[in-house]
């Protein structure tokens, strides 16, 4: 049980920021070291995780933490999907830690026997992880910075294709 806990260390440390701060509404601040999230990918490559609607991404910035996100939402209900981008320092989440030991417990993190995979040729390390059928998260160690992206939907494990190439795209961008 507390490997998977440390496993999801990166996804708590961007899920805890995402909501103390809170969306500021139209908000695109952005710090030096980590451009706005929502230019990390194209229309065309959100509309391949959900290709009968259109939506624009919202972001959030808190500059202090050199974290950005980026929201799209469709839907509501049971139709209700969300993919969300976020980019942060990859320290928080591995503190102590150097790039090699990073890289491991990206590997590590992957579960056998599930759909969980690595995820080769992006950054120093990515995965992709299916926490249930409708939660899928593909994560990237990308220049020092962990860039997640985040599906949540009723079909996101079947996205899994999708997803990481989206993933691939946004890593691409990062400066």
């Amino acid at each position: 049980m507390r490997r998977h806990l440390h496993a999801l260390a990166p996804v708590l440390v961007g899920v805890t920021i995402a909501v103390t701060a809170g969306p500021a509404p139209g908000s695109r601040a952005v710090s030096a070291q980590t451009r706005d999230a929502c230019s990390l990918l194209t229309p065309d490559e959100i509309q391949t995780l959900v290709p009968k609607d259109h939506a624009t991404g919202t972001a959030t910035a808190i500059p202090p933490a050199d974290f950005t996100m980026c929201r799209y939402a469709w839907g509501v209900g049971i139709e209700r999907v969300s993919v969300v981008v976020t980019v942060s320092p990859a320290s928080p989440a591995y503190a102590g830690q150097g790039p090699d030991a990073i890289k491991k417990e990206f590997v590590a993190s992957v579960v056998p026997d599930t759909s969980d995979t690595v995820v080769p040729d992006v950054g120093d390390a990515a995965v992709f992880k299916s926490i249930s059928p409708a939660y899928a998260i593909a994560s990237a160690y990308v220049k020092g910075r962990l860039l997640q992206v985040y599906f949540d939907g009723l079909d996101a494990a079947d996205q899994k294709p999708q997803l990481i190439s989206v993933m691939k795209a946004a890593a691409a961008r990062l400066p």
